[in-house]
């Protein structure tokens, strides 16, 4: 057993004023020849978290490889030398699996479910970001198995490439997406830190956008969650990148959902229209092209979404339609209309919509005004 706690007489010291004496400990238990048990208990006043689940004073809670532990708190502190959170890694026979080619670096986000890491190749020295997907969302076989069997199959100059993948083996039981490495952060963050795009970039990043978007169409998939956290951007920000295939499905495939996926303020209205567990109320190439638009229009006003609709609640989806003149109002957009059409009729697919001049649907969206009135 390893105590972690303020006290000096604790295995592992954590100074913080938060921090209670005896704070946690970790333990592990070798069964019957089964494979190793490795547990967190916690015993402080101020909680102690893994994966952002509070276990409880006096509580345990066994731990896997990839999980994030956290003391005092399980939100980034800004003093970092209180911040107490911490992945846990652990070890297993190098010579095979994710941990024979790859070492990993440090963490670059995390989520419920998984943990992104920046690793590094062993034999080239080429830098990856991992997708370390724990345990308990390996279960969810299907999608997870849908997702990769998708990404793999994509190569596109504006997507995230899945370079390869583990599955899980002996005594590790999480699942690595070795991902191509985009270290320019997420669009949304580009955003709000310029205060809203210029014209011309704007214009630029849809483009990349759109060209990525087509080409996964052509392929015969739906992303399923277009929106600025999911488009990368280069160290530069001149390269975008769509990313994140986790919603993805074949187009004309039927999945019966009993919830609605996806972003809500990006969903297409007739998401919401259908009765719940309606297999129509999956994702399509139609349904991207109106999270495309959703993109586009906020990447221009500063995050205003031209639409908000409560989830769940299929009587305010009737007011969309009387939303249109706020569009008219802020943007001169005529394809964004098409795009974010009400009627699915009316609406472009992928901006494929007959326009004399224009070739493929990259050129379509890119020549969209995006002049503030």
């Amino acid at each position: 057993m390893h105590s972690i706690g303020r006290d000096s007489a604790n295995d592992i010291r954590l100074a913080g004023p938060r921090i209670s004496n005896l704070h946690s400990s970790i333990s592990r238990d070798e069964r019957d020849g089964d494979k190793a048990l490795i547990w967190a208990h916690d015993h402080s006043l101020n909680g102690t978290w893994v994966n952002g689940s509070l276990i409880g004073k006096e509580k345990t809670r066994v731990l896997h490889d990839g999980d994030v532990i956290a003391y005092a708190t399980p939100v980034e502190q800004e003093e970092t030398e209180h911040d107490y959170r911490y992945l846990l890694r652990l070890q297993y026979n190098s010579e095979t699996g994710f941990y024979a080619r790859y070492d990993l670096i440090h963490e670059l986000g995390h989520g419920a479910f998984a943990t992104v890491m920046k690793a590094v190749c062993r034999s080239t020295g080429r830098q990856y970001a991992v997708k370390i997907i724990r345990r308990e969302m390996g279960e969810c076989h299907e999608s997870l198995a849908r997702e990769i069997a998708i990404h793999s199959t994509l190569r596109h100059s504006n997507l995230c490439s899945l370079h390869e993948y583990y599955l899980p083996r002996d005594g590790d039981g999480s699942i690595y997406l070795v991902l191509e490495l985009v270290e320019g952060g997420d669009l949304l963050d580009y955003i709000v830190q310029e205060g809203g795009l210029s014209e011309v970039r704007a214009k630029d990043i849809t483009r990349q956008i759109c060209k990525a978007i087509s080409y996964i169409h052509a392929q015969g998939v739906a992303h399923c969650d277009v929106k600025p956290e999911n488009i990368l951007l280069s160290k530069d920000k001149r390269v975008a990148k769509v990313a994140d295939f986790g919603l993805a499905i074949l187009n004309g495939r039927r999945y019966k959902s009993h919830i609605i996926a996806g972003t809500p303020d990006y969903l297409a209205p007739e998401v919401f229209d259908c009765p719940r567990g309606a297999s129509s109320r999956g994702c399509n190439t139609l349904r991207d092209s109106w999270s495309v638009g959703v993109t586009v229009f906020t990447m221009h006003v500063l995050l205003i979404f031209p639409f908000r609709v409560p989830v769940f609640n299929p009587v305010n989806v009737n007011r969309l339609t009387s939303c249109t003149p706020f569009i008219k109002n802020r943007l001169d957009i005529p394809i964004a209309h098409r795009v974010l059409a009400r009627r699915i009729d009316w609406r472009y697919l992928n901006g494929t919509a007959t326009r004399p001049g224009v070739s493929d649907e990259g050129d379509v969206f890119a020549s969209i005004s995006l002049g503030m009135k």
